[in-house]
């Protein structure tokens, strides 16, 4: 586990966002400055500046040696960022994941547990080359876990992603993003690179 680049990245999403928000009515009254004087009317909106976006996971895997283990996700996340600017956005995103775990001994009946996992972070994003973004994100998630017992369980746990990705633009769009996890260690489900599918709106 890179304890420092975790650090790193949840110290730079702390930073980042009360220093966009100091900056933001500065960069505002330069914009208004090369337009010209405006009416109180011509003034963007708060929710102008919003985009939205989702994603939706998909995934099965089999392992084990001794007893055959399978486990399937299902989940569905949701995103919206507020745009400072047009290349630098951040804000919230909640995920929840539907875990199905089953596994068999050999000449015994198949078991299977299932639980929700969820998380909840703050991710910054910025807009590098025409469709290309890069992007931060720092936060916590209740990861799936297999004990030594053959017992689906969860564990609170860190996120601390790096990575970027690529938007097919436009007021709808695609986008694909892949993101690796600092943070992760080896204990659980899940893979330390986040592959994401998903879709925008006004971003």
């Amino acid at each position: 586990m890179n304890f420092s680049t975790a650090a790193m990245v949840k110290n730079f999403i702390l930073i980042l966002f009360p220093l966009i928000f100091a900056l933001y009515p500065q960069g505002l009254s330069a914009q208004i400055g090369e337009r010209g004087t405006i009416s109180v009317n011509e003034k963007p909106k708060f929710t102008d500046n919003l985009w939205y976006g989702g994603n939706v996971l998909l995934n099965f895997s089999s392992f084990g040696t001794f007893a055959r283990e399978s486990s399937f996700n299902f989940g569905l996340s949701g995103m919206v960022g507020y745009k400072f600017n047009a290349w630098l956005s951040a804000g919230p995103r909640v995920s929840a994941d539907y875990v199905y775990y089953s596994f068999t001994f050999p000449g015994s009946p198949r078991n299977s547990q299932s639980l929700i996992a969820e998380s909840i972070s703050g991710f910054a994003r910025a807009k590098v080359f025409q469709n290309f973004f890069g992007q931060v994100e720092y936060g916590i998630s209740a990861l799936p876990l297999i004990t030594s017992g053959f017992t689906l369980t969860k564990d609170y746990v860190e996120r601390a992603f790096v990575g970027a990705g690529y938007n097919s633009g436009g007021k709808l769009a695609t986008e694909i993003v892949f993101l690796y996890d600092f943070a992760l260690d080896g204990r659980f489900l899940y893979p330390a690179w986040d592959i994401r599918f998903g879709f925008t709106y006004n971003f």
